[in-house]
């Protein structure tokens, strides 16, 4: 029995060390080759006597660029001219089209570009490569209880182990989608419309 337990614990320490060695060599390569750059713009617009003009261009833009409006706001200072804020999240083409486009809505006091390096908390091809690699722990798992009678002193070691892969595997997926919701809208554009 006890070298049963012995070589039990030697195969988890070997499933170990695999696993720590194949994370870390996908986290290099997939660093290496996949940059997550994530932009962030400030933007300040003087659109003078066309404000109502590039209001409707800018809102047209947004919208033809599919851009999700994170928030939007209006007031009118104590000279009675108008002041629009729209804080929004793009993709990489909109981010594009939208910041080559400032100067058509009217003078551009002021620019700011912010970039991110977010590979590490992006990386989507390696948290999809370690739910892979799980499955495939847990499909071995599988066939080796199948060969194994419940009233086996192994078949509940085995058992406890399959569900903790299960639970990583949940958790991964769970982090591979808000991953990719993140990606689907990385920048971040804030531009105030004055007039």
């Amino acid at each position: 029995m006890t070298s049963k337990k012995n070589a039990m614990k030697t195969q988890n320490i070997i499933r170990s060390i695999t696993i720590m060695i194949f994370l870390i060599i996908t986290s290099m390569f997939s660093n290496a080759q996949n940059p997550v750059i994530v932009k962030t713009l400030n933007a300040t617009i003087y659109a003078a006597a066309k404000y109502e003009t590039s209001k409707q261009h800018l809102l047209s833009l947004i919208d033809s660029c599919k851009c999700i409006v994170l928030s939007m706001s209006e007031t009118k200072t104590d000279n009675g001219s108008q002041k629009s804020i729209v804080d929004i999240s793009a993709n990489d083409v909109c981010f594009k089209v939208i910041d080559k486009s400032l100067p058509s809505l009217g003078y551009v006091s002021f620019k700011n570009l912010k970039t991110e390096d977010k590979s590490t908390e992006l990386d989507t091809a390696l948290i999809s490569k370690e739910i892979i690699f799980y499955k495939s722990q847990k499909t071995k798992y599988e066939q080796q209880l199948a060969n194994l009678k419940p009233e086996n002193a192994s078949y509940n070691e085995l058992w406890k182990e399959e569900v903790a892969i299960e639970t990583t595997i949940f958790e991964k997926e769970k982090l591979l989608i808000a991953a990719k919701k993140r990606l689907l809208s990385l920048h971040k554009i804030s531009i105030t419309l004055s007039e």
